[in-house]
């Protein structure tokens, strides 16, 4: 089955369109088109080959062969495009009928997207004044990106000598898709406080996964503090 049209090689294009030619040809109805789109399509088909075969010859090959030949290929892609969507339109084309054609089965059913598994890895790179830099990672080490079906990861933060226990003692700091972000606390919370952060993935559809183990720092009150 095509993945990808045109194809990226020639003589793949040259063989697809000899196929699809053959069979909307032979009965140009089951397929949703008329015996004219068929038949102008062949047409193309076989100005496009006649094209393609003197350009790899170097006994017929010529500059002036070499540019018809483009315009041939490209005028042929544009109305083999149309004749798909036509016959990907038609109520009475099958899966079976794609694949004679080799053109594209739609996918009906929706390849579900998993919650994420695991939590992401911390860490406090930085603080300066209220802002805290952090850094997400893979907490399996694998390398710097985000995990497969992940979009990015919520952050929480919390402030005291110790983290809350539920999810409910957390504030929500936001959203982020980038793997380096800072948290900027409040100005209601006092400078030298300990403050809290974790973290959780969520995929495209906002579904988190469990959090990380929280990371403590002080915010500083306006001076540069390494992690």
């Amino acid at each position: 089955m095509a993945t990808t049209f045109p194809p990226s090689r020639e003589a793949d294009l040259v063989a697809w369109a000899l196929n699809w030619s053959t069979l909307t040809v032979a009965d140009p109805v089951a397929y949703g088109l008329d015996a004219t789109q068929a038949t102008d399509f062949r047409a193309l088909y076989i100005a496009y080959n006649a094209l393609y075969t003197a350009c790899n010859d170097n006994g017929t090959r010529t500059p002036t062969k070499v540019q018809e030949k483009k315009t041939a290929k490209k005028t042929l892609v544009t109305e083999a495009r149309r004749l798909i969507a036509i016959v990907q339109a038609f109520p009475g084309t099958t899966d079976a009928m794609r694949r004679d054609l080799d053109i594209s089965i739609r996918d009906y059913e929706p390849t579900p997207v998993p919650v994420p598994e695991v939590s992401p890895s911390l860490e406090v790179t930085a603080v300066v004044g209220r802002t805290i830099k952090l850094k997400l990672s893979p907490s399996s080490g694998e390398g710097r990106a985000k995990p497969t079906g992940v979009m990015g990861a919520t952050l929480y933060y919390a402030v005291g000598e110790d983290y809350p226990q539920e999810l409910s003692g957390w504030i929500f700091k936001g959203n982020t898709t980038q793997m380096k972000v800072d948290a900027t606390i409040p100005a209601e919370v006092p400078g030298g406080s300990k403050v809290w952060i974790t973290a959780a993935w969520f995929n495209s559809k906002a579904q988190a996964g469990p959090a990380c183990a929280p990371v403590e720092t002080r915010i500083a009150g306006g001076l540069s503090q390494a992690a």
